[in-house]
């Protein structure tokens, strides 16, 4: 008889003897097929120059798409800001919606403690046209996750007085990076290259606080940050990955290095708690 192992944590292999470990083997086997059959058919499509337009103009008519209807459930509100977390895989492949919530549910979510990946939001999780939304209807919060493996996160946080609480800009950040990571390790392969930007905007100019501190040097309107990472990087790295995105995001408004290097620590340690 046929014996298909698996490798463990540690390093070692053993024989898959679970039906789930059969499974998710099978899974990976049919995901891994598709992803190539997808490379050869875009391959063709870009090289004649016909097809479909390229995936970053599609999702970004995703993104345009997504923030309406978000705004639709959930309108702008005076002295508000939107946070956006959005992630885009560079090789497109159709998943399953049974695929997604396998990855969803791997990710370990909702987390005790956290800000933003509420068990509210998590309850209200369905199955629409291009995958799977969530969109907490007390908490002005939504994200999706797409059918070809994108995914984004849109959050409204208060700035009154033209004041924004740092702190949670940074458990935003810390929260998505930290779900992210587990969330394409269970949709990708290890070395996927994964283009992850976060931004901050509003309709005022706005600063920084932390409780009655104030943090920034000058005010912004707007703040944003990109990285590309492999799957595997980003899953082994959180703190430092949110941490880089934090300082980045800092930039607009002119945050001191002995102030960045505070939220960093908060950073950790939120994660660390979550």
């Amino acid at each position: 008889t046929g014996v298909f192992y698996i490798r463990t944590p540690d390093a070692s292999s053993r024989p898959a003897k679970r039906a789930i470990e059969l499974s998710d083997i099978i899974r990976r086997a049919l995901r891994n097929q598709r992803e190539m059959l997808g490379r050869m058919l875009r391959g063709i499509l870009y090289e004649t120059g016909s097809g479909d337009v390229p995936p970053s103009t599609a999702f970004n008519d995703q993104i345009v798409s997504a923030r309406q209807y978000f705004r639709s459930r959930r309108p702008e509100k005076n002295g508000s800001i939107l946070l956006s977390f959005v992630i885009e895989p560079e090789n497109k492949t159709m998943l399953e919606t049974e695929e997604l919530k396998t990855a969803v549910t791997e990710a370990g979510l909702p987390r005790p403690g956290g800000r933003f990946f509420t068990p509210a939001l998590m309850r209200s999780m369905r199955k629409v046209n291009l995958g799977l939304r969530c969109l907490d209807k007390d908490f002005p919060v939504m994200w999706q996750l797409f059918q070809t493996g994108e995914f984004l996160f849109f959050a409204d946080i208060s700035a009154d007085s033209g004041k924004a609480n740092a702190e949670e800009i940074l458990k935003f950040t810390a929260e998505n990076i930290a779900f992210a990571g587990k969330l394409y390790a269970g949709l990708t392969a290890p070395e996927e290259r994964l283009t992850i930007t976060f931004k901050l905007s509003s309709g005022e100019k706005f600063k920084l606080r932390s409780g009655r501190r104030l943090l920034s040097g000058t005010s912004a309107d707007k703040a944003s940050a990109t990285i590309c990472r492999s799957t595997a990087d980003l899953a082994s790295g959180d703190v430092e990955h949110a941490v880089r995105i934090s300082s980045e995001l800092a930039v607009p408004f002119r945050i001191s290095s002995r102030k960045n290097n505070e939220a960093a620590q908060f950073i950790r340690e939120y994660l660390s708690q979550i």
